[in-house]
């Protein structure tokens, strides 16, 4: 019986040991796109990227602290008594447990930050696509203004020439009438 007990409580902290490496793993992968993601970000400001940087590298080595401190604790486990084990056990589920409330809150802060930031780069791009729809209708204004200008200018070149061609013609005719009375008088 006893060493029924031994083998299962040996068992249950061989499973909870896995079950936290998986979450640690986890955790880890998920650090490790933010990681990847950040890098890929060149349009940061310096600044907002080195904190970022910084933040998630943190986070980073504090999970491979806690992957190898849970590495080193499972093989510590594994050598334990059964009576032990059991005591060991309950000591062990409190620290995983302030551990895990630990990481995620810590998550919530580095993607809170993260959140922010590209919440922030969204607004700077809306706010950079408002400026040039704005300056594309400035211009497409200043192109219509240019045009009725040009316009109104052909207009009165065009008006100047028929009141020329008309004074012209009616010129020509007086000529042409003025000679008639004169051959007519001769």
């Amino acid at each position: 019986v006893k060493n029924y007990q031994k083998n299962q409580h040996h068992l249950q902290l061989k499973a909870r040991a896995e079950a936290v490496e998986a979450n640690l793993q986890q955790d880890t992968n998920r650090i490790d796109r933010m990681l990847r993601l950040v890098e890929l970000q060149e349009r940061w400001q310096r600044r907002e990227k080195e904190k970022c940087l910084k933040e998630v590298k943190w986070m980073q080595e504090v999970l491979e602290h806690q992957k190898a401190e849970e590495e080193r604790r499972r093989q510590e486990m594994e050598l334990l008594f059964a009576e032990e084990a059991q005591k060991m056990w309950k000591k062990q589920e409190e620290v995983w447990d302030r551990e895990d409330r630990a990481r995620k809150r810590l998550m919530e802060e580095v993607s809170e930050a993260w959140n922010k930031q590209i919440q922030e780069r969204v607004l700077t791009a809306q706010e950079a696509e408002k400026e040039a729809i704005k300056e594309k209708q400035d211009v497409q204004n200043r192109i219509q203004e240019l045009q009725k200008f040009i316009q109104d200018e052909e207009s009165k070149k065009t008006k100047k020439r028929e009141e020329l061609v008309k004074g012209f013609d009616e010129g020509v005719r007086a000529a042409e009438s003025a000679r008639r009375q004169v051959r007519f008088q001769e």
